[in-house]
């Protein structure tokens, strides 16, 4: 009997690691993908903004992004600082926030989320993250920002004429 439990628990384990090994392209939850637009529209009320979420791309991060992030936030910068792709800094103060603004030389339209409302919400599933709503107001990309993303793939699916 013990030998049968420790076969068994020799393949649940191998199993594990054999999955632990995976290097397919990191799931993210479908809940994310399935937000309400009123929601979406709800929640960028609450932090002060006003966008249109047809066919824009967010950019959510923190004010103490990686160096990789923050090339990708410039090549944004540089390439759609006047469409319609917005960038929400998760930070509590506004002092901070102000700063990484400024010292970023960021032109992007910005806003702070001071209270984290966009995880509280469950409307991102981590930072840095980019989402991109296509023209019916829905959810259709969501990469990470910097190195472990991928923005070729993301801007495939982004429609920034």
């Amino acid at each position: 009997m013990a030998y049968i439990k420790y076969k068994l628990l020799i393949s649940l384990l191998s199993i594990c690691f054999i999955y632990s090994c995976n290097t397919d392209k990191e799931t993210i939850d479908n809940k994310f993908y399935d937000t309400k637009s009123q929601t979406w529209k709800n929640y960028l009320t609450s932090i002060g903004m006003d966008a249109n979420l047809n066919g824009a791309v967010f950019l959510f991060v923190q004010s103490s992004s990686c160096a990789p992030c923050l090339k990708e936030l410039r090549w944004w910068d540089d390439n759609f600082n006047k469409g319609n792709v917005y960038l929400i800094v998760i930070e509590q103060f506004a002092s901070t926030y102000n700063s990484f603004l400024r010292i970023n030389d960021l032109s992007l339209a910005a806003h702070q989320d001071s209270t984290a409302l966009a995880f509280e919400k469950e409307l991102i599933p981590f930072v840095p993250v980019k989402l991109y709503f296509n023209n019916k107001a829905q959810v259709v990309s969501i990469e990470r920002i910097g190195s472990e993303g991928n923005l070729s793939s993301f801007l495939k699916k982004v429609d920034m004429e």
